[in-house]
């Protein structure tokens, strides 16, 4: 998968994790927690996730990374990470795909 897909594929995926966290709000609010459990099981998140991260040859987890422990915050990955004695400088899909492709060469 070049840069450009990548780029696209993950904004794609923003936009609609967005309206998702949108819905299951609303969701919560008319039926508590429970409504979490039922759709995790169907979540196609993991799925789509593992797929981009296999396509780029992601073999550290970045992506994951970035998507669940950081919340798909830039900032928040930048400043978690650390290489060298420096952190990364990941403000966008384009810098996270540099960040992971060259770390796997």
């Amino acid at each position: 998968m070049d840069k450009y897909i990548f780029k696209n594929a993950m904004q794609e995926f923003m936009h609609n994790r967005e309206k998702a966290n949108e819905t299951m709000s609303k969701l919560y609010d008319l039926f508590g927690f429970g409504v979490y459990e039922l759709f995790d099981e169907v979540s196609y998140e993991v799925l789509f996730i593992r797929t981009v991260s296999e396509a780029i040859d992601d073999k550290s987890d970045w992506l994951g990374y970035f998507v669940w422990e950081c919340e798909c915050d830039f900032d928040k990955f930048s400043d978690n990470i650390t290489v060298g004695d420096e952190h990364p400088n990941v403000k966008d899909f384009g810098d996270l795909y540099d960040f992971i492709t060259k770390k796997n060469n």
